[in-house]
């Protein structure tokens, strides 16, 4: 890179990139931050590592609001907040209620347990349910949702990694669309969701702030606000008639990629 160059590096990458940062300080480095390291898992020590890259950036941008009050307290620092955009979507027509989709890789962190334990709360309320991601990445999880839905497979699928023609079938086939992760730095499955008019009832996610009415959040690691909230979408239609009108107005006023781009590029000032 010639000298003085701007770069994006993404905070994935930045942490292990010690040598390299201390090999150019003539860089001027923009951060971009998803999710800190530390909640993704990535053990003891992390954290350290993580603080001395960004005190090497230039310039640290968070995707949402909440990550950036985190990484404001790691590093001490000022964080600026450019979220991802999303691409304008036709309205999909409303459905009868009962379907409903999980896009979320099997993996811990995206609360599939709570989900299922929700679920088994319901009684016997009809649902349909979609499982949508990655069946590979964590196994033992993998497993563990299979058994459970062996028992349910009239109305339970998984249906593993999907492309952005199986995406949109998948959003087509869904009435609400549920994440109950552990921990959510933006969701963008959810602003996704919502640009089809189609509502979502989550745990906190850095992306609910853009979805207004047409989210419901419940507390992390609660299966029964978990249920009690599915069973007032699947118990009352003029509920959903609310919440799915409130998606169309969200979908309206979501941010779009090209004014986050320029967002990002003015963050390395003049």
């Amino acid at each position: 890179l010639p000298t003085g160059a701007r770069v994006v590096a993404d905070g994935l990458l930045l942490t292990g990139m010690g040598k390299a940062l201390s090999a150019r300080p003539d860089l001027e480095l923009l951060a971009l931050v998803h999710s800190p390291l530390a909640r993704e898992g990535w053990g003891e020590g992390v954290q350290a590592r993580e603080r001395a890259a960004l005190a090497k950036s230039t310039h640290v941008v968070a995707t949402s609001d909440a990550t950036a009050d985190e990484l404001r307290r790691l590093t001490g620092r000022a964080v600026e907040v450019v979220v991802p955009g999303t691409d304008p979507a036709a309205p999909l027509p409303p459905g009868p209620g009962h379907r409903l989709l999980c896009p979320a890789h099997l993996i811990p962190r995206k609360g599939h347990q709570v989900l299922l334990s929700a679920l088994d709360m319901l009684g016997s309320r009809r649902f349909s349910l979609d499982l949508v991601g990655s069946l590979r990445a964590h196994p033992e999880t993998a497993e563990a949702v299979a058994m459970w839905s062996r028992a349910r497979s009239s109305h339970v699928r998984l249906l593993g990694e999907q492309d952005q023609a199986g995406m949109e079938a998948a959003y087509a086939n869904a009435d609400l669309v549920m994440i109950s992760s552990h921990y959510e730095a933006f969701g963008m499955v959810l602003t996704e969701a919502v640009a089809r008019g189609r509502p979502v009832l989550c745990t906190p996610a850095g992306a609910t702030p853009l979805l207004g009415d047409a989210v419901e959040v419940v507390p992390r690691d609660d299966a029964r606000a978990l249920a009690t909230a599915l069973a007032r979408w699947l118990d009352d239609p003029s509920l959903r008639a609310r919440r799915v009108e409130a998606a169309h107005i969200a979908a309206a006023a979501l941010p779009r990629w090209p004014a986050q781009a320029a967002r990002l590029l003015a963050c390395f000032h003049p």
